[in-house]
């Protein structure tokens, strides 16, 4: 039932957020990478790897040639509880809320949520504890449809195959992955652009950490075949 009544109403509010906060597709990739080595650091890991996969395909239509489809972020870090993973999609409900929490990017619990839907229409979560891997999502047009009120309960499902056989991460017990389908909004066409900027930029962020070989970040370009299949470029 629709509340008449409601002070904002969930379409009106979602495409506020849209255009609020993460006006670059180099920051809101930044916030994310950001949620991976701030959960590696909570642990007694000596290292965290993530992994940015930015996936071209062809698109037709005025203008035919390659452009970003799909963009994946993957760790190794801590993962999250299937709780956890339904409130990481919740506006509000991060985990760097308390200010002995706030040495990172992400400090307002809008990070994963915001970041990600500033940027697609389509954000699917995957995160694994003890080998057991859970899976949730945002739909920006379930949302404007009503279709989608409240962040889908997670399911035990496995991470899919076409993204981990490009991955240079090796098989852990933990970690999560962020996958950002229906872009819609990213600033750059090409992944050339894209990863130069990225780059940039994370790397000005995180050069302690990885020059003391704490944290390694790699980035990687795949082109998606029409057989659906994933070549590195």
């Amino acid at each position: 039932m629709i509340n008449q009544h409601e002070i904002v109403s969930p379409q009106l509010a979602i495409k506020a957020m849209r255009s609020s906060g993460f006006k670059n597709t180099d920051r809101a990739i930044a916030e994310l990478i950001d949620n991976s080595i701030q959960a590696g650091l909570t642990t007694n890991s000596d290292f965290t790897q993530v992994e940015v996969l930015c996936i071209e395909s062809t698109v037709t239509g005025r203008r035919r040639g390659k452009r970003i489809t799909e963009i994946v972020v993957c760790d190794n870090a801590t993962g999250m509880s299937p709780d956890l993973l339904q409130n990481s999609l919740m506006f509000g409900q991060g985990t760097n809320l308390t200010p002995n929490r706030q040495k990172g990017i992400g400090k307002f619990g809008m990070g994963l949520p915001n970041a990600s839907i500033s940027q697609c229409k389509t954000v699917e979560v995957y995160s694994w504890q003890n080998n057991q891997c859970f899976f949730t999502y945002l739909s920006i047009d379930e949302i404007e449809q009503g279709i989608m009120r409240d962040v889908p309960q997670p399911q035990m499902k496995e991470l899919p195959k076409k993204y981990v056989d490009m991955l240079d991460l090796k098989p852990s017990s933990s970690g999560t992955m962020v996958v950002w389908r229906d872009l819609d909004r990213v600033t750059w066409a090409r992944h050339k652009a894209f990863f130069s900027n990225s780059e940039f930029l994370i790397g000005r962020i995180y050069r302690r950490f990885i020059a003391d070989e704490k944290v390694k970040i790699r980035f990687a370009a795949c082109y998606e075949t029409n057989s659906g299949r994933l070549e590195l470029q």
